[in-house]
């Protein structure tokens, strides 16, 4: 929803075409919202406050980044269940701070997730959890 103080109006909007590339610096990235202006109320240098409201996603988790190997289609993520076993799950993920991803899918909230280095781990290994 874009809001014009000036014009006391709202009108909604769709995000179009934005950057590529995410500033490093402030984690941000330049946008498009294209809006209807069928009454050419709206005026090039005219004030406008932005409300983007991002997809709902309920039921999911966030870990940290270190528990995730690779990222996009081929996520995967080791869990250690209560018997100390390893499990290798394929994950879905969403958005990603600086230290956190989102696990859309193939994770459920509570779960031990291994962290750092996982080469030489299986799937279905028994291993001794040090946690932190």
């Amino acid at each position: 929803m874009v809001t014009v103080p000036s014009l006391n109006r709202r009108f909604p909007g769709k995000v179009t075409p934005f950057a590529d590339r995410v500033q490093s610096a402030t984690r941000t990235m330049t946008t498009e919202v294209d809006l209807k202006n069928p009454e050419l109320k709206l005026i090039p240098g005219m004030f406008a406050q932005v409300q983007l409201t991002l997809a709902d996603a309920p039921n999911t988790v966030a870990v940290p980044l270190g528990a995730i190997d690779g990222i996009g289609n081929t996520s995967k993520l080791y869990v250690v269940d209560t018997d100390d076993i390893v499990h290798l799950r394929n994950v879905c993920t969403g958005m990603q701070s600086p230290q956190f991803i989102q696990v859309l899918s193939g994770a459920q909230p509570g779960e031990a997730v291994i962290l750092g280095n996982h080469s030489g781990l299986e799937d279905g290994e028994r291993v001794e959890p040090h946690f932190e």
